[in-house]
């Protein structure tokens, strides 16, 4: 599965990713790091990647039938990069099972 990270995520997110065999971008490397939400999500679906993101702005898209966007809403408030990783750990499975079911907004809280 591929994912793109938005900006609000630490690019330091990619690694963590693949070492979980996943294949990950951050908006950094895609020079989308200052992007309008909707060259995001355009990006995201025309190029297959799961968007994982903070910004609420994107659930619309995601909950719309207009657009195939997947979207993992990653709820925790801020938190630090070390606690973002234990629950992502914690949780990555289930998130995982739901995607490729084919649920288009996956919440972590």
């Amino acid at each position: 599965m591929k994912f793109l990270i938005d900006a609000q995520l630490p690019p330091s997110l990619v690694q963590w990713l693949r070492s979980v065999g996943c294949e990950a971008e951050h908006v950094e490397e895609m020079a989308l790091r200052n992007a309008e939400d909707r060259a995001i999500r355009d990006h995201a679906v025309s190029n297959g990647f799961v968007l994982l993101t903070k910004d609420r702005d994107f659930v619309p898209a995601a909950e719309s039938t207009a657009t195939d966007l997947q979207v993992v809403w990653i709820r925790t408030g801020n938190i630090s990069n070390r606690v973002l990783f234990q629950r992502l750990a914690a949780d990555w499975t289930r998130v995982l099972a739901h995607l490729e079911t084919g649920v288009r907004i996956v919440e972590l809280r």
